[in-house]
């Protein structure tokens, strides 16, 4: 999973945020959003999911982060139920409905099986290999409960958009669509 979650954000800002400047701390593509109407000086609307990294962006020269240490990190999956939560040293993929996604075109449902619950120790298993969701259940409540209030707090979930035959085309080209 860290290969599709742990992805570089690059955001160049002269006279706001130093050349450089690298934050350690992960964040949610949901908060860039919120992030680049802030650099623009533009309200953010108040229904907008998402915060503003450029407080802590501008603190880059002092050394703080872009959220809090051990703030936790959502994702989610495509159009399926499959989400995830990564704080600190410990990432925890919730799968409730156990759906089998095809993760790469042509390949068979079965090649990446998602469990219902997994957790992994990024410090101690950075390749994800072992699900310790049975051997520490109290990570799991905990992040398990984040996870589900994190999901309560969304503005809902966006219409399904219909894809004209030469973009579905080209996304397929990518990989992005099965």
């Amino acid at each position: 999973y860290q290969s599709g979650l742990h992805v570089p954000l690059a955001i160049v800002a002269p006279g706001l945020i130093r050349g450089g400047s690298r934050q350690s701390q992960p964040v949610s593509l949901v908060d860039v959003l919120p992030t680049l109407l802030d650099l623009l000086a533009v309200p953010t609307p108040p229904d907008l999911d998402g915060v503003s990294l450029l407080p802590g962006l501008e603190g880059v020269v002092s050394g703080a982060d872009a959220l809090p240490p051990g703030a936790p990190v959502f994702s989610e999956y495509g159009e399926e139920e499959i989400a995830t939560i990564w704080q600190e040293r410990w990432k925890l993929v919730h799968n409730p409905d156990e759906v089998k996604p095809i993760c790469l075109p042509g390949a068979s449902a079965e090649l990446y099986p998602i469990s219902r619950v997994e957790l992994y120790d990024l410090d101690l298993d950075p390749g994800e290999s072992t699900n310790l969701a049975d051997r520490q259940p109290e990570v799991v409540g905990d992040l398990l409960e984040q996870l589900l209030e994190w999901r309560r707090t969304l503005g809902g979930t966006a219409a399904k958009q219909e894809l004209d035959d030469e973009l579905r085309e080209e996304l397929e080209a990518l990989g992005y669509v099965v």
